[in-house]
C-alpha cells in the first residue's frame, strides 16, 4: 500500500476497530482502500477529506462488505465518508449532523446487544473551534438518552496542544493553538 495517507491511527477495543484516514480525495487511493479493509479487516473506516460530491455515485466508491455513510462538500475540499461493516446495525442520526462549514457524521452502531455512537469529522486548518461546541452539545443530547454511551469520536480535527505526542511548533518547539485548548477542554469534560 503507497502513500502516507494511510499512516493513521487505528483504534482497538473489546467493541471495535476503527481505522480513520485523511484520504485528500479519495477516488484516486479506492484501490488502496479496498486493500486495506480487505487486509485489515476494520469495523469502520473513517475517511476525511473525501472531496466527494454528489457526481460520485455509491457504487462507484463502494468497498465490499461495508455500507456507506457520506457528508460530501466538494471535488476541490473536504467531506467526510464512513465504511462500516455490513454486518453491523449502522443508522444515520440525522438530527446530529453537520449543517456548518465543518464537516462531521454520526452514526448509531448496534452490534451483539451493544451500542455505541460514532462521530467522523473533520475540521479544515482555517476554521474556528465551533465545531467543538457543536461536538460537545451533540455528547450532551446523547447522553441525555443514554446516560452511559459509548462515544467514539474520530476524523482530522486539525488542533495542536503541547499535551498530545507530536504537536510541535515551526521551531519543533510543543503547540497548542485555540483548537487544541478547546478540543481538550471537550475531551475533558466527556
Amino acid at each position: 500500500v503507497q502513500g502516507d495517507w494511510l499512516g493513521n491511527l487505528t483504534i482497538n477495543n473489546s467493541f471495535r476497530t476503527v481505522l480513520s484516514l485523511n484520504a485528500d480525495s479519495i477516488i484516486p487511493k479506492l484501490d488502496d482502500l479496498r486493500l486495506r479493509a480487505r487486509t485489515e479487516q476494520p469495523d469502520i473506516l473513517s475517511v476525511c477529506e473525501s472531496k466527494l460530491d454528489k457526481s460520485i455515485p455509491d457504487a462507484y466508491i463502494h468497498v465490499p462488505g461495508y455500507n456507506i455513510f457520506r457528508a460530501d462538500r466538494t471535488r476541490n475540499g473536504g467531506g467526510v465518508l464512513l465504511y462500516v461493516k455490513s454486518e453491523l446495525n449502522a443508522i444515520r442520526i440525522e438530527k446530529l449532523n453537520s449543517k456548518s462549514p465543518d464537516e462531521y457524521l454520526w452514526v448509531r452502531l448496534s452490534a451483539g446487544g451493544s451500542t455505541s455512537y460514532l462521530c467522523s469529522a473533520y475540521r479544515p486548518p482555517a476554521s474556528n473551534a465551533a465545531i467543538f461546541s457543536a461536538l460537545g452539545k451533540n455528547i450532551k443530547h446523547i447522553k441525555s438518552l443514554k446516560r452511559k454511551a459509548r462515544i467514539i469520536l474520530v476524523g482530522d480535527f486539525n488542533t495542536h496542544n503541547a499535551a498530545w505526542l507530536g504537536s510541535r511548533d515551526g521551531a519543533g518547539k510543543p503547540s497548542t493553538n485555540d483548537a487544541g485548548r478547546t478540543c481538550q477542554s471537550l475531551c475533558e469534560n466527556l
